[in-house]
């Protein structure tokens, strides 16, 4: 999935979009020795107002975050019995217990937390124009400009423990209070399966949340779905840092390295609206080192680090890239965006290394305007 597709899916989250329907909705309380305390499968339609929203507003918080980093597409791998359960389950619609039951239980046995959390699974109906654009909201649209993308969103929740001491009452009175309230939180992981990709249900891959891109939860990816986990953002860019410092050395300076991450900028812009997530291989991270003009021997030299690095492992465009520039020393910190790197150098004055910024408009001092 693509940016654009995630945002027609967020866009038509909603109670007020008549062509998304919402079926079956799934809830399980679970606590930290995995049993579970609480289930519950209900239509939508039989929900109160005031319930349905708090549900929806919960749930929508795993269309957040951007494709490669809070949000990433995984591939099942082939002959999956994860998938079959996976496609089976979405096939049922929610409607067998017994089936629901066993993929709640899938959930419990193979997700790995150390405290008490919650399960909402939403079966939904998205009537997807086979147009280029997003429907708007017409009903008396015909149904046959229409197909159905039927799809499992699951919010993964933590779940806080709160005890009330004294409380407020309409009285002038404070009366304190023995009992205890249980909140879900905002999710903490989530998927969607299958995928929405071409604008049409791609029943061999799944769309993981996760809201700590740079330490998800491993076991979602690898025990839960069955799917071949990669690296964090943050190891990612670890391993990146990793191999430009142990290649290029002292041609490691400040123009090449904004001019390298200009050119993953424009690479990840150009391929912006592609389906799959852009993945760099080593091949890859040598093209774009030849295009900055690094030297063949540093090329060369970061094709061994990279090996010894990461081995066959790609990585992903979206961690690589840096939209702000943030150039920092022992004594300060300056961050720009990305487009006026060419306003910023550094030189060697007096045998001293000196930062100069181009200033073409007035300078301020804590919102204090001062002379030139």
């Amino acid at each position: 999935m693509n940016k654009k597709e995630v945002n027609e899916l967020k866009k038509v989250f909603s109670d007020e979009c008549g062509f998304m329907n919402f079926n079956k909705v799934v809830t399980a309380y679970v606590d930290a020795e995995k049993n579970i305390k609480y289930y519950n499968n209900q239509l939508y339609n039989t929900i109160s107002q005031d319930l349905s929203e708090l549900i929806l507003a919960n749930v929508k918080n795993v269309f957040k975050g951007n494709i490669g980093k809070g949000l990433r597409e995984y591939a099942f791998p082939n002959s999956s019995s994860t998938q079959s359960l996976f496609y089976n389950t979405l096939k049922s619609k929610f409607l067998s217990d017994d089936e629901t039951k066993d993929f709640i239980q899938h959930i419990i046995d193979t997700y790995e937390c150390v405290s008490t959390y919650s399960i909402i699974l939403m079966q939904c109906t998205y009537s997807v124009n086979k147009g280029n654009k997003a429907p708007k909201n017409n009903p008396d649209t015909e149904a046959d400009n229409y197909v159905d993308y039927n799809f499992i969103i699951c919010s993964l929740c933590p779940v806080e423990l709160v005890f009330n001491g004294l409380v407020c009452t309409d009285t002038p009175e404070i009366v304190c209070e023995e009992t205890h309230t249980r909140i879900v939180d905002k999710p903490t992981d989530g998927f969607i399966y299958p995928t929405f990709s071409d604008r049409s249900p791609d029943v061999n891959s799944v769309l993981v949340y996760t809201s700590k891109p740079k330490s998800p939860n491993v076991s979602l990816v690898t025990e839960t779905l069955g799917c071949e986990f990669t690296l964090s953002v943050n190891e990612q860019k670890q391993a990146f840092k990793t191999i430009l410092e142990g290649a290029l050395g002292k041609e490691l300076n400040y123009d090449m390295t904004t001019c390298i991450n200009d050119l993953l900028i424009e690479k990840r812009d150009v391929n912006a609206n592609e389906t799959e997530p852009v993945r760099l291989d080593k091949s890859d991270i040598e093209k774009v080192l030849w295009e900055a003009g690094v030297s063949e021997d540093n090329v060369n030299n970061a094709s061994k680090v990279y090996d010894s690095a990461i081995g066959d492992m790609k990585l992903d465009i979206q961690a690589l890239t840096e939209d702000k520039i943030t150039l920092s020393t022992g004594a300060f910190t300056i961050t720009y965006n990305h487009n006026y790197t060419h306003l910023v150098n550094t030189k060697i004055i007096n045998g001293k290394k000196v930062i100069t910024i181009e200033v073409d408009e007035p300078i301020t001092v804590n919102d204090i305007n001062v002379a030139d």
